[in-house]
């Protein structure tokens, strides 16, 4: 799935892929402001991605790190 970005979060998720990928999700840049979204934890593949992508370039962008992805499959696996 594309997504268009800002030039600078496109430049962070270039600069932050590893820590992406540890998370589960795969991003890369598809050009000088969109991503592509290649993958998703398992738990989460039928949620709205783009939000779930956005969400993690934000978190980024703010804190230098991300807890959505974690934060949603455990809200899923306890039922909430």
């Amino acid at each position: 799935m594309a997504i268009e970005v800002e030039v600078a979060e496109a430049d962070l998720i270039e600069a932050r892929r590893a820590e992406i990928d540890e998370l589960g999700m795969v991003m890369e840049r598809n050009g000088p402001a969109s991503v592509v979204v290649r993958e998703v934890p398992a738990l989460l593949f039928d949620h709205d991605i783009e939000q779930l992508a956005r969400d993690v370039i934000a978190d980024f962008v703010a804190y230098g790190s991300s807890d959505v992805l974690l934060e949603r499959q455990e809200r899923l696996l306890a039922g909430t």
